[in-house]
C-alpha cells in the first residue's frame, strides 16, 4: 500500500518515525562504552529473529513465493548492517550508512509504502527499522567520534553499486523480482520517478549522489571534527612515535 505524501497518515509516520529516533538516540547515548558490544550483539539476535518473524508472517499474509518476501530491500540490509557497526566498528559500513543508508531511509519515510500490509505491527516495523538507519551512523559519529575522509564516498558508492545492488538486481533478473526497484519504479508518483528503466534508476543514483556530497560539505564545514584529512594521520603517527 502507497500512503499518500503529506496525507494525515502520512504526518503521523512522520512524527513516530521522529519520535523514535530522538528516544533511540537518548537510550543509546546511556550505554556505557563497554556495554556497548555485548548490547549490540543482543540486539542483533533479536533483530535477526525480528527479521525471521516478519518473513513468515509477510508469506502467510501475502500468498508469495519464498524469494518474493526477503529482508533484500535497501533498507533492509542498511538495518542488518545497523547491528553489524554496533558490534564491529567497521569504517566501510558507517560511511555506507552515513552517505547512502541514512539518505535511503529518509525517502523511504517521506515517500512511505508497505508491502505486506496496512496493520498496525508493520507499520510499527516500518517505523522502528528507519528510525534505526537515520540514528545509527549518526550517533556513530556524533557519539563515538567515527570520521569520515575525502575518500569515504568513493568506499561507499563502490559497496552501494558493487557489493549490495549489483548482486540484488542478478537476483532480480533470475528470480524475475524488483528488490531496491533496480527492474521497475516503486510507483508512478514518486517524485524522482523520471523515465523508464534506466533513467530513473540513474535518477536515483545521481540524487542520492548529490546528497552525499552535500552532506560530506556540510560536515567539513560545520563539524570538522568529524573530517579526517591525511594531516591528522602524520599528527597522530607523529604522536606514536
Amino acid at each position: 500500500m502507497i500512503v499518500p505524501v503529506f496525507s494525515q497518515e502520512h504526518f503521523i509516520l512522520m512524527l513516530s518515525t521522529l519520535l523514535f529516533a530522538v528516544v533511540g538516540f537518548y537510550l543509546l547515548r546511556k550505554i556505557k562504552q563497554r556495554n556497548l558490544k555485548t548490547f549490540a550483539i543482543i540486539f542483533a539476535l533479536l533483530f535477526f529473529i525480528k527479521t525471521l518473524v516478519f518473513y513468515f508472517l509477510g508469506l502467510k499474509i501475502a500468498q508469495v513465493n519464498w524469494y518474493e518476501n526477503l529482508p533484500l530491500h535497501l533498507c533492509d540490509i542498511s538495518a542488518f548492517l545497523c547491528c553489524a557497526v554496533l558490534i564491529n566498528k567497521s569504517q566501510k559500513i558507517f560511511e555506507y550508512l552515513l552517505f547512502y543508508g541514512s539518505i535511503a531511509a529518509f525517502n523511504a519515510v517521506m515517500t512511505p509504502m508497505f508491502i505486506h500490509g496496512t496493520h498496525i505491527i508493520f507499520k510499527i516495523d516500518y517505523v522502528f527499522q528507519h528510525s534505526l538507519i537515520l540514528i545509527i551512523p549518526f550517533y556513530l559519529f556524533f557519539i563515538h567520534k567515527m570520521k569520515i575522509t575525502k575518500y569515504s564516498i568513493l568506499r561507499a558508492s563502490i559497496i552501494i553499486l558493487f557489493i549490495i545492488e549489483l548482486p540484488i538486481h542478478l537476483f532480480n533478473l533470475i528470480f524475475k523480482t524488483n528488490y531496491i526497484y533496480t527492474i521497475k519504479p516503486p510507483f508512478e508518483d514518486h517524485p524522482l520517478i523520471i523515465g523508464d528503466w534506466p533513467t530513473y534508476f540513474i535518477v536515483f543514483i545521481a540524487f542520492g549522489l548529490g546528497v552525499a556530497l552535500l552532506l560530506q560539505l556540510i560536515i567539513k564545514k560545520y563539524f570538522p571534527f568529524g573530517y579526517k584529512t591525511l594531516s591528522d594521520d602524520k599528527t597522530q603517527q607523529q604522536i606514536k612515535s
